[in-house]
């Protein structure tokens, strides 16, 4: 599922059993683990990039094994730029710019130089 940075977000698991679920855990890649006892879904309010990942829910009765369903959260996010200069440099030199982007999706990239030339 996408989702914008800031959006809220309802993580559930849909469980069919008989007997109800005894155990219901939802777990992520990022780390995130919650052992639910009364419902089977939680809220994220105004997710950020770091709550990207893949969500696995864990469900059992005391019958057979836990079952296992998982699902993708895939936030999306304005990009960060950095410009970093590698070296310091003498007038007249060259100079080496370096344009760092964290973004989710790639990002198209233009450097405008102050005489209005740019390079993509």
């Amino acid at each position: 599922t996408d989702v914008v940075e800031g959006d809220s977000v309802t993580v559930s698991c849909q469980i069919d059993s008989n007997p109800a679920p005894t155990s219901v855990i939802i777990v992520s890649d990022s780390g995130y683990e919650m052992i639910l006892s009364s419902s089977i879904s939680f809220n994220l309010d105004a997710v950020d990039r770091y709550d990207s990942s893949e969500y696995y829910c864990s469900a059992g009765n005391g019958i057979g094994d836990n079952t296992i369903a998982s699902a993708t959260l895939n936030v999306q996010y304005t990009p960060e730029v950095t410009l970093e200069l590698e070296s310091d440099v003498d007038e007249g030199g060259n100079a080496t710019l370096i344009c760092v982007v964290d973004s989710n999706y790639e990002s198209n990239v233009t450097l405008t130089t102050p005489t209005g030339s740019y390079v993509e």
